[in-house]
């Protein structure tokens, strides 16, 4: 694998033998009272020496350089895994201008890349805002008013909007009207999209993805390895529940999830039975291994419990490091389930990267509610690589798949991923560093909260920018895809809750988030899933097979249909876009091999 940070550059990209598209991107400050249109160039082509670069053309543009870094880098790392392209055969460059306010040019950009690839016209008189996550939705964004002042000023007829921006507040009065009346009265027509496919639509108006087969049906030895992993993660659970005190104010939440997993599988749904056994796991192993620190703090007091948990926390390190090794094997394995392997790794991966910022930010915790808080992620990210990793491998293993090309087929293919993911993660990075964390409460990201997904972001960029450049033998390659696609996925995630959903912290560890926008949320994982069924149709249609992509999102699914109906949205929310998001970029990479194994023949 090889790190490549995006390249800032100043020349003019050279277009013979490319695509080049230019598009209207909408801008606001809401302080300011400001908004504009700025044009934005994209270029495609295959004759270049770097993957994604990106030209800030003037002083404005460079003021606003990490903002339209990050965009670009999530519309070209998205835009060209959703073309079914080979990013090892892809080289995008964008040249911009003026100001920006944030991920909000990412969906324009997106579909810019994807009809500069399909030499697609866009039509005129047009434009979209929105953020774009790594599974295509589009998120909802702010300043939408000054945005359709600045269209209409502009000389354009139509805005795209997400389908999160259906009202907008009107200044002064706080009073909540309709985007739709509000264009109208600057002579501007909205339409609201969900998807990239869907943007893609309506500004080139081109089909985007055309299945003409039935939706994907897991295979039977998937759904039996599915529903193996959901009896065996239910009688673990129960063992570790017994373990949890009576009088633990989780024992109720863990008993429920318990008897609503058992019901679910005697139903015949092992999808939505591996779901709440995993929220019922989670919370007996935060409550047993609290109590066990609670015993220390009152008899051996705070310095004794911080020891102990470092020493527990560089074990449960060291034992990460071995389940990603160990589960990085592609021995035997065809081409779906090798490319399956990295998503696998996930959990091992972002375990990781917790423990050790949990680790170092040890030394910090004086009170016993950081230990306590403390103790509760070393126990997630424990359980997590103890249990949840090799459900998802003996998933992986039950897929059926295609022969591997032989000689260096699979560590090339995966390289090419993990740089364009490298990339748009070190962008992401920038953007959260420079512009996010500077605009959300200091209690959300303090240096004393071990729950926060701010210092894990910052171990993940750590082991991201580490990738040797050198190429790696096939495990290498599989751990270094698992550590660009948990970084990418957990950038974008924490832009998305942070800006889109409104989602603090959105820490993916211990307390489960709150919902303050849970209809866009509701319309975002809506979306997510119909994504992912579409793309395992399209997957199936090719000839190849999508199973653990399709449970994953079954089951994350699940647990957000289950847990909503409890009021523990924000738990479900949690598990189910991080399944989703990985399961698109799993199906998008198996999606894009089609067109290298017709050049890599099996021997």
């Amino acid at each position: 694998g090889c790190s490549s940070s995006p390249a800032i550059d100043s020349e003019i990209p050279p277009v013979d033998g490319g695509s080049q598209i230019t598009v209207p991107v909408p801008w606001a400050n809401p302080l300011a009272g400001v908004g504009g249109i700025e044009p934005a160039t994209v270029w495609v082509g295959d004759d270049r020496d770097t993957d994604f670069s990106i030209d800030l053309s003037d002083l404005e543009a460079q003021g606003a350089g990490v903002a339209w870094t990050a965009a670009s880098a999530t519309a070209a790392a998205v835009g060209t895994l959703y073309s079914g392209g080979d990013p090892r055969e892809t080289d995008v460059w964008f040249t911009v201008s003026g100001p920006i306010d944030g991920p909000s040019a990412g969906a324009l950009l997106t579909v810019a890349v994807l009809a500069a690839l399909r030499d697609a016209p866009l039509r005129e008189g047009m434009t979209l805002t929105g953020a774009v996550s790594p599974d295509g939705t589009i998120s909802a964004v702010g300043g939408v008013g000054l945005k359709l002042r600045a269209a209409a000023e502009a000389g354009l007829s139509t805005v795209l909007l997400p389908v999160g921006n259906t009202t907008l507040t009107v200044s002064g009065s706080g009073e909540l009207i309709s985007a739709v009346d509000a264009a109208r009265q600057f002579g501007v027509e909205v339409r609201h999209v969900a998807t990239i496919a869907e943007a893609f639509e309506e500004l080139t108006g081109q089909p985007f993805i055309t299945v003409t087969g039935d939706p994907y049906v897991l295979p039977d030895p998937v759904l039996a390895a599915g529903e193996q992993t959901a009896r065996d993660l239910v009688a673990e659970t129960a063992r570790l529940a017994q373990d949890v005190s009576t009088t633990s104010p989780e024992l109720a939440i863990i008993t429920g999830d318990l008897d609503a997993a058992r019901t679910h599988l005697a139903n015949g749904n092992p999808a939505a039975a591996y779901a709440r056994a995993t929220e019922a796991l989670l919370a007996a192993g935060r409550a047993v291994t609290q109590d066990e620190y609670r015993v220390i703090l009152r008899g051996e007091g705070i310095g004794a419990a911080r020891e102990r948990l470092a020493r527990e926390v560089s074990e449960a390190i060291r034992e990460a490091e071995s389940a990603l090794a160990e589960g990085a094997n592609a021995e035997g394995l065809g081409v779906e389930a090798s490319l399956s392997i990295p998503p696998a790794l996930a959990w091992s991966a972002y375990a990781r990267a917790a423990l050790r910022a949990l680790a170092s930010a040890l030394p910090a915790l004086e009170s016993e509610q950081q230990l306590l808080s403390g103790a509760a992620v070393l126990s997630e990210q424990r359980l997590s690589v103890e249990y949840l990793q090799p459900d998802a491998l003996q998933v992986v293993r039950a897929m059926p798949s295609q022969p591997r090309p032989s000689g260096r087929w699979l560590e090339d293919y995966l390289s090419g991923y993990t740089n364009f993911l490298v990339a748009g993660a070190q962008a992401n990075a920038r953007y959260i560093a420079d512009v996010v964390m500077v605009s959300i409460p200091d209690a959300t990201v303090g240096s004393d909260d071990v729950r926060s997904l701010a210092p894990i972001l910052a171990e993940l960029a750590q082991e991201t920018s580490a990738i040797d450049v050198a190429s790696e033998d096939v495990p290498d390659e599989l751990v270094q895809s698992a550590v660009a696609i948990t970084d990418f996925v957990a950038t974008t995630a924490f832009i998305s809750a942070t800006q889109g959903y409104g989602l603090d912290g959105f820490n993916m560890v211990t307390d489960a988030p709150t919902i303050p926008n849970s209809d866009s949320v509701r319309d975002s994982f809506d979306t997510s899933r119909a994504i992912v069924a579409s793309l395992a149709a399209l997957v199936s249609e090719q000839g190849s097979d999508a199973g653990y992509a399709v449970w994953s999102a079954e089951w994350g699914s699940a647990a957000f249909e289950d847990l909503a109906q409890e009021d523990r949205a924000g738990a479900g929310a949690v598990l189910a876009f991080n399944e989703l998001w990985f399961d698109a970029l799993n199906l998008q990479m198996i999606y894009a091999s089609a067109a290298s194994l017709r050049e890599n023949p099996v021997s």
